[in-house]
């Protein structure tokens, strides 16, 4: 999942790694070939950083429910492996 999205001047978003490393080669966007002058000719796409925390965070809910869920069912099974030892 992208860490942090950042936007180019032509208004596609790229994960900023991937979009710094591109520029760092070409100084075009990867997708519409725009000219991008400049490393500092991108911005912080607010919108998508905000979509992306809240997505890692219903992830991160989901994941500790199945955890939870998990570890609730093999103990409950150790349990039952005990009783019929």
């Amino acid at each position: 999942m992208t860490e942090e999205a950042y936007m180019t001047k032509c208004g596609l978003s790229f994960c900023y790694k991937c979009i710094h490393q591109s520029l760092e080669d070409n100084n075009r966007c990867p997708e519409c070939n725009y000219v991008v002058d400049n490393i500092d000719h991108l911005y912080p796409n607010f919108l998508v950083n905000e979509l992306i925390l809240k997505q890692k965070q219903r992830f991160e809910e989901k994941r500790f429910k199945l955890d939870h869920s998990v570890s609730s069912t093999n103990g409950h099974r150790w349990q039952i492996f005990q009783n019929l030892l």
